[in-house]
């Protein structure tokens, strides 16, 4: 009988010992064999892929066991070969169980071409399956066409009397173009120069045109208003009077003729003098004013509150110059005369009656500073201009 109880403990040890190898084996081969991630297929979302939009696959395949973490998708373009990643994750124990998966992709906009997309499923950073495919991304849908161009506004900003220049750096067109302002046409060259003389928004329009389609872009240059100036008309004093020039105004910077920085200046002596204003967004203003003096009794220091209402512009220029006429001075007889600030008369033109705009063409001046004088019955307007090449 004691024999008997002794086999049949070592029978039971024995099988108690099979079934612990056994479980063994099944969590090892859970844990190591069966962490497969394998893919069957990758399909293109919405055919046919194009250059001018997001290329998207899906792939689709299968997880050895279930409880896996999806990590996410990534992928690269080297020529034309192309290499996806659908990485996932896992730690622990577990059955095998086939589970069926699918994740999308997003390759981003492809160049056209025929490329070889070689698909890798990842478990825990290491690759256990890969899948090969072809993708074709040809232009049916896009636009060759694509409308661009720069501006010589620095940050799309502008002051009044400025020139700026829009150059066409579009690429797919037929050659021909237009060029819009505000909605109104402007023209259909190639590219576009222009002289701003109004303050707002300045939107800037190029409409291109392909073999079979166009494309257009805009761009909005904020145009600023000169600061406002007025040293008044020219004035004769006293010999031994002072007069009291007053450039003042809010938010703006000062240099006189003698590098002076006030927002006054007080003139003893018969001469020219100027000022130039620089306001809060770099657009800057120059006026002037022609002191004489007489023979007479001295009153001391006098000021000066007159409105010329006379505009100039560019300023600086080249070789072009536009003035605003007051109102109470069109229709008027008028002479127009630019001097040296060393007094010596360099142009003079008669006007038998005054637009509201004088376009004036002036002759091969040197770079510098020059007086502007307009003369009507009504009296003399001075205004200092700079010109540059």
């Amino acid at each position: 009988m004691e024999k008997a109880t002794k086999g049949h403990s070592r029978l039971l040890y024995s099988s108690i010992l099979t079934t612990l190898l056994f479980i063994l084996m099944v969590f090892h081969a859970g844990k190591v064999q069966s962490q497969i991630v394998t893919v069957n297929s990758v399909t293109l979302n919405n055919p046919p892929a194009n250059f001018c939009t997001n290329t998207n696959l899906t792939i689709s395949g299968t997880l050895s066991m279930a409880g896996f973490t999806f990590v996410g998708t990534s992928s690269s373009i080297s020529g034309f070969n192309i290499t996806v990643v659908v990485d996932y994750s896992f730690s622990g124990f577990g059955i095998p169980t086939i589970t069926p998966f699918s994740q999308v992709a997003n390759l981003g906009m492809v160049p056209v071409g025929t490329y070889t997309v070689t698909t890798v499923g990842q478990m825990n950073g290491n690759p256990t399956s890969t899948f090969s495919s072809l993708l074709v991304v040809g232009s049916v849908g896009c636009c060759p066409a694509v409308a661009s161009f720069t501006t010589s506004a620095n940050s799309l900003s502008a002051c009044v009397g400025d020139f700026i220049v829009l150059t066409n750096t579009s690429v797919g067109s037929n050659g021909t173009q237009a060029w819009y302002e505000n909605g109104a046409l402007l023209t259909n060259n190639l590219n576009y120069t222009t002289q701003v003389i109004t303050p707002g928004s300045h939107i800037y329009k190029l409409v291109i045109n392909g073999a079979t389609c166009n494309d257009s872009t805009t761009q909005i240059i904020q145009v600023h208003s000169l600061p406002n100036i007025d040293l008044g008309l020219d004035t004769t004093i006293c010999i031994g009077d002072s007069v009291v020039l007053d450039a003042t105004s809010a938010n703006v910077s000062y240099l006189w003729q003698d590098n002076s920085t006030s927002s006054t200046f007080v003139a003893n002596n018969a001469g020219t003098y100027w000022v130039s204003v620089l306001g809060v967004n770099a657009c800057s203003g120059v006026d002037s004013m022609q002191v004489d003096t007489m023979g007479c009794v001295s009153t001391g220091i006098r000021d000066l509150d007159v409105n010329s209402e006379l505009q100039v512009f560019p300023n600086p220029t080249k070789n072009t110059l536009n003035i605003l006429v007051p109102v109470k001075m069109t229709g008027k007889k008028g002479e127009v005369k630019l001097f040296k600030l060393d007094g010596s008369l360099i142009y003079d033109q008669q006007i038998l009656s005054l637009d509201k705009t004088i376009k004036l063409t002036l002759p091969g001046a040197s770079n510098g500073f020059y007086l502007l004088q307009l003369t009507t019955v009504s009296g003399k307007w001075k205004s200092k201009i700079s010109i540059q090449d």
